[in-house]
């Protein structure tokens, strides 16, 4: 794991000495790393900070260089065996021990841009060639490893795994990107590469850069990778296909465990948790495993409408797997003295606003730090795919719109199917769908031109079938920006989070899978239940999806602190895009969302009248 930062110019008229020295005294603000490296020459200069959590991170002390070519990057490489065998297979052999930045290296040196097709694992990464002065910047399948580039002027470019950190070093105030606010305030997700400057863009997942002329005005990007389905004809029935699910599973979380310190589990008492914490108390040393559980308290406990939480399940697990009792820690409440503390650290930790910002995991990644945990595992995003409910899977039935198995499915249950088969259609071929529902959440001026502009995504429309749906729910926005909102508020404790759920051979294998395998049968979430019966007892493996608790189980009592610490907060509106400004209406029952518009228009005022931090 590790951070890094570069700025690339043609200019005479930029001090690069000047830019190291201030990017790594400002670095401490945002993150904690164990050491440093840097190298400069004409016309760039680069920072690279490790984080030295694993035995091969021990390695990075210096940036990986060659003779040719330097790399920076933030990595973790879950295939290292393979990619040691095929860089040995080229170059003779190297150390077993070698860090993962110098066999990114390697690898680029005698791939170049072919090298992210032999990567399995979380990675970002940007190569400078010394002799022809272009650039190659990589971000790995699910976008886990952030990374945004900035081009302040035609001579000049910056890159970082932050953007807190290019803020440190741009020279003039940032210009806010208005389409990125809006589309916030409608409840309308952005695309991926949007943040909320105008000019600092976020590299896609799954995508690669190639700068050979920074005057340029387009750079060349190309995707190489996307999800497809695989040939299974070589599994003879479905126990073979349920063993091969759980020995990926069984991978995923094997290959997340190679650290010298501590690990931690984010054990909410759901199955996926569950499932991660089992499989780590049978393969890692027990007594180096903490779990982290958000919990209700008597002081919370009143605030909370369904009064439920899942410290039943917990205990469960913890059992079952034979944990040590002491390492589990209930999380009750945030850190955070008000909410105002809590918005000032998403701008430190983010660089202003961000869809799907992880400030909640902020108090978990506090308190393991304590416990000297180098990696957490989290369950995320397990119900985008591996552990999908299955409850769209009848849009295959209906996008083939073959009359047979449109009455298959309506057979199944005649009156709610039948009710389902004609929601599809109208969701399909509805241009307004769903209106009533966005309409309430919409926090954006109605007459605003971008009100007009902005559309809903009907998903039905582009993305059909079962597979477009599940794609879409993996593949989509939400995955990348959750995941690297979690690195950044981890990274301020120099602890990892990973993701077993994310493995790419794991999400492969199981999008491959037939359709009618993800139906749901007795209950939802099919194939993940079948594969978790010698993981999980019956208690958690059939436990109902939805049973009133929430992950964040005092979301009720700080929503109901916030909205009470807000009620005073006016809304300035400093762009003219608010559907109210001044006092906010707090008998609305959205209240989230009226919290949602406090902190789009607090950010945007903190980084609007100040030039930088």
């Amino acid at each position: 794991m590790s951070h890094f930062i570069g700025y690339l110019t043609k200019s005479n008229d930029n001090d690069l000495f000047l830019f190291q020295e201030k990017i790594i005294n400002k670095s401490n603000s945002f993150f904690k790393s164990d050491c440093v490296a840097t190298y400069q020459s004409e016309n760039i200069c680069l920072v690279n900070w490790f984080f030295n959590n694993s035995s091969e991170s021990q390695k990075n002390t210096t940036i990986a260089e060659s003779s040719t070519h330097i790399l920076v990057a933030s990595c973790r490489l879950d295939n290292r065996e393979e990619i040691i065998s095929i860089i040995e297979s080229e170059r003779g052999v190297i150390a077993k021990d070698t860090s993962d930045h110098f066999l990114l290296l390697y690898l680029f040196e005698i791939f170049k841009k072919q090298c992210v097709e032999y990567l399995i694992g979380d990675f970002s990464f940007v190569v400078w060639c010394k002799a022809n002065q272009t650039l190659f910047m990589a971000k790995d399948h699910l976008g886990v490893r952030p990374l945004f580039y900035y081009k302040p002027n035609d001579d000049s470019l910056v890159f970082a795994t932050s953007i807190s950190l290019i803020k440190q070093v741009a020279k003039q105030p940032l210009e806010l990107n208005l389409w990125y606010i809006a589309k916030e305030l409608k409840d309308v997700q952005p695309n991926t590469d949007e943040t909320f400057f105008r000019d600092i863009i976020r590299l896609k997942p799954a995508h690669y850069i190639y700068i050979d002329d920074l005057r340029a005005s387009n750079y060349w990007e190309e995707r190489y990778w996307d999800l497809s389905s695989i040939d299974l004809s070589g599994y003879a029935n479905e126990k073979e296909i349920f063993d091969k699910i759980l020995n990926l599973f069984q991978t995923a979380v094997a290959c997340r465990t190679k650290t010298k310190k501590n690990i931690g589990c984010q054990l909410s008492g759901g199955m996926d948790s569950s499932a991660i914490t089992v499989v780590l108390s049978r393969i890692f040393n027990k007594n180096k495993i903490h779990t982290y559980s958000f919990v209700l308290s008597k002081k919370t406990l009143p605030h909370s409408k369904n009064k439920i939480d899942e410290q039943p399940n917990q205990q469960t697990i913890l059992k079952y797997a034979n944990l040590k009792p002491e390492n589990h820690h209930s999380i009750e409440d945030f850190h955070y003295t008000n909410t105002f503390e809590q918005f000032n650290t998403c701008n430190s930790v983010m660089g202003g606003y961000a869809n799907s910002d992880c400030i909640w995991e902020d108090t978990l990644f506090n308190n393991a730090s304590k416990d000297q945990v180098g990696f957490i595992m989290s369950g995320f995003p397990g119900d985008e795919c591996v552990s999908n409910s299955g409850r769209a899977f009848y849009y295959d039935y209906l996008h083939s719109r073959k009359l047979s198995n449109i009455l298959k499915f309506i057979s199944l249950a005649p009156l709610s199917n039948f009710k389902k088969t004609i929601s599809y259609y109208l969701a399909k071929y509805s241009p307004n769908f769903p209106q009533s529902y966005n309409q309430e959440r919409n926090l954006l001026k109605t007459n605003s031109s971008y009100d007009k502009t902005i559309k809903h995504l009907n998903v039905l429309s582009t993305r059909p079938s079962f597979k477009d749906y599940l794609k879409s729910k993996i593949c989509g926005t939400h995955p990348t920006l959750r995941m690297e909102s979690e690195f950044l508020y981890a990274s301020q404790y120099g602890i990892e989070p990973v993701y077993p759920m994310a493995d790419i051979r794991l999400i492969q294998f199981v999008y491959s899978l037939p359709t009618e395998m993800f139906r749901p049968k007795k209950y939802e979430r099919a194939i993940f239940r079948e594969m978790c019966k010698n993981i999980l007892p019956d208690s958690i493996r059939l436990q109902p999806k939805y049973n009133g608790a929430f992950t964040l189980a005092f979301f009720e009592y700080w929503k109901k602190k916030q909205t009470d610490e807000l009620k005073t907060y006016q809304v300035i509106d400093y762009f003219d895009l608010f559907h109210t400004k001044g006092l906010l209406n707090w008998n609305n029952t959205e209240k989230k969302r009226l919290i949602a518009n406090c902190k789009i228009d607090f950010l945007i005022n903190i980084n609007s009248i100040h030039e930088k931090e």
